[in-house]
Parts: structure tokens; sequence; C-alpha cells
């Protein structure tokens, strides 16, 4: 994911599907960047149960909400954007 020239992808993911990131939005190569784009999101998806668990130590409801609300709604769009060329 190139945002403003910069690449936020760890190399240890990216350079598994090319040798070039900025290589990846090229049409030509659709199917790596698929493939780069679900191994980069399943590897956000690891963090999920501790995030919950870290979360369920939250007891002041108004704390929880601003912290629960956000984390809910970034799981979701990672759902959203699993295999999604249009992500």
């Amino acid at each position: 994911m190139a945002i403003h020239g910069r690449w936020y992808c760890p190399k240890a993911i990216w350079s598994q599907y090319t040798s070039n990131p900025s290589a990846l939005p090229n049409p030509r190569n659709e199917t790596a960047a698929l493939n780069c784009l679900s191994a980069i999101l399943l590897n956000a998806l690891q963090h999920v149960n501790q995030n919950l668990t870290d979360m369920s130590r939250l007891h002041n409801q108004s704390v929880f909400e601003f912290c629960a609300i956000p984390q809910v709604m970034a799981i979701a769009t990672l759902t959203l954007m699993f295999r999604n060329i249009g992500a």
C-alpha cells in the first residue's frame, strides 16, 4: 500500500510476491497484488484476538466504547478488502 510515495507493507510480506512493490498496482500483476493484499490482511487479522482480549480489560464503559467502535469498524473493513481488487 503506497501512500504519498511511501510503502506501508513489511518487506517480509511483499517480497514473497514481487521484487518491486511499486509494480503491484500494474494490471498485469493483479494475481500477485491480490495475494500480497491477502497476506497483509491475514497478518492484521492475526492480531484481532489479542486486541479483543486487551479491550475486555477495559472497565469504564465510555473508554471501552471509544476503543471498541473503531476496532469493530476496522475489522469489518479488513474483511471487505480480502481478495478485493478495488481495495
